[in-house]
């Protein structure tokens, strides 16, 4: 997510809200929180984020500073990261259980957005999941 600086400051900051597990990102020193100064060594302003935010489609680095302390919103020393730009699928079907509570059956499922995936799999899955929530009594 972006923000401003700083109120009425020009520059912007991107923070880090979410590294998806097994991406390229999650290999790196990269957390929930960072906050990223500087794409391909220029500062990020109100002026030209859209175009370094273009930029990031391809190799890039990116400049941030690790967050140490939610409470005390303290951020660790400035460091630089290359990335290298992949094409990265991740299955929206997050989880699916069955909790069986006081002999009643619950179909517990998590979606985290939606996507259909390549012909379809990730619909076909979901389509799975529910019909075996059906089959159990859910």
């Amino acid at each position: 997510v972006l923000y401003r600086e700083a109120p009425g400051s020009n520059n912007v900051v991107a923070q880090v809200l979410y590294i998806k597990p097994g991406s390229p990102a999650s290999a790196t020193a990269l957390k929930r929180g960072d906050v990223i100064s500087k794409i391909n060594n220029t500062g990020i302003t109100v002026d030209n984020f859209r175009t370094l935010l273009g930029q990031i489609g391809e190799d890039h680095s990116i400049t941030y500073r690790p967050l140490l302390s939610v409470e005390d919103r303290t951020f660790g020393s400035e460091a630089t990261l290359n990335l290298t730009t992949v094409e990265f699928a991740e299955n929206p079907n997050f989880l699916s259980k069955v909790i069986t509570v006081n002999d009643r059956k619950v179909g517990y499922y998590v979606y985290n957005f939606f996507a259909p995936g390549n012909n379809k799999a990730y619909d076909n899955q979901m389509e799975n999941i529910f019909s075996n929530f059906k089959s159990q009594g859910i």
